[in-house]
């Protein structure tokens, strides 16, 4: 998969480093980082604000920590790193999420771009987003802000988080002649949040969302591919989002329908649950990159078999049939 407009190649997933210098130690960090690199998962994602509502947290320790890899581990290892950040969510007053945030304006968005790019101690990132919708924003200046980042050489790519389907139809309009995204950023995963849940601030991504992703050769980006921001426990184990009881907001008719499918296809394919959602997103006929979040070395071998896994179609099928009637049961 190549970054559109680039010629960076990406790998099948992105690694979260959202919890790396708050929950998880930057020594540990590093060590992930390492086995990552050295594995091909050289694909990192990290935001400004990441991850400021841990105790002690204000924002930006997860690019702080990215920062001091590049640092130590020598010249070269900038390069072996393909690095996606986030702007327009870091809080600008201590307590000030979610009322008062960086934002999307033109200034906001050079500035916080700027100051990832420090504590990155780098001069470029390979994908900047827009992490939040800003709605006091003009959705042009915001496009054509971020479109001036990579003509400036701040980011070879931009791309866009957290936006409705509408929104993000209004964005593409938005880019005149300059350069479309080259991702769309949004909660997928094989359940399905029910319509009359408040996810906020996340927004799933849903077929008119993939869809005008098709058209327009951006590639649709899946987080919380497992519910959880930061799976903490070992792959070859089942998670608990696919276990009983599920998140409030996924807990709908037809859910254990969907999980009992997941566990008979874990048990066919000898992939554990999480595996099995990873090898759906990745097996899709317009393939979707999942965000994995890593806490241990094993997690990223178990993630990487996962999605080079190709489900059998008649599984896959079950998958897609149980999935789509989440809410009909």
């Amino acid at each position: 998969m190549i970054l559109p407009g680039t010629d960076i190649t990406l790998p099948p997933i992105a690694v979260s480093a959202m919890y790396w210098g708050t929950r998880i130690t930057i020594d540990h960090a590093h060590r992930l980082l390492d086995h990552a690199v050295d594995a091909g998962a050289h694909f990192v994602d990290t935001a400004d604000n990441y991850a400021f509502w841990q105790t002690g947290g204000m924002g930006g320790e997860s690019e702080s920590c990215l920062g001091t890899w590049f640092a130590t581990r020598g010249p070269a290892s900038r390069d072996r790193v393909t690095v996606a950040t986030k702007v327009g969510a870091r809080p600008a007053s201590p307590g000030g999420w979610p009322a008062d945030i960086s934002g999307l304006s033109r200034d906001a968005v050079f500035s916080s771009v700027r100051a990832s790019l420090e504590r990155l101690r780098t001069d470029r990132v390979e994908l900047v987003y827009a992490h939040l919708d800003d709605r006091a924003v003009a959705m042009a200046e915001t496009v054509e802000a971020l479109q001036e980042v990579v003509a400036r050489g701040w980011a070879r790519a931009y791309g866009l988080c957290n936006l409705t389907a509408d929104r993000f139809d209004s964005a593409l309009a938005a880019v005149g002649t300059g350069p479309p995204p080259a991702a769309l950023q949004g909660l997928h995963t094989l359940l399905v949040p029910a319509p009359d849940v408040d996810i906020a601030p996340q927004v799933a991504l849903d077929e008119q969302h993939l869809r005008l992703c098709r058209a327009a050769g951006v590639i649709p980006v899946a987080s919380s591919t497992l519910l959880q921001e930061n799976d903490t426990r070992d792959l070859q184990r089942l998670t608990e989002a696919y276990e009983h009881p599920v998140p409030t907001a996924f807990d709908r008719p037809g859910i254990r329908r969907l999980q009992q499918t997941v566990a008979d296809v874990a048990t066919r394919t000898g992939l554990s649950a999480g595996q099995v959602v990873l090898a759906w997103l990745a097996g899709d006929p317009d393939p979707v990159l999942p965000v994995v979040g890593i806490s241990e070395t094993e997690q990223v071998d178990a993630a990487l078999r996962a999605v080079t896994t190709e489900l059998p179609a008649e599984d896959r099928a079950r998958l897609d049939t149980a999935r789509a009637e989440l809410g009909h049961a």
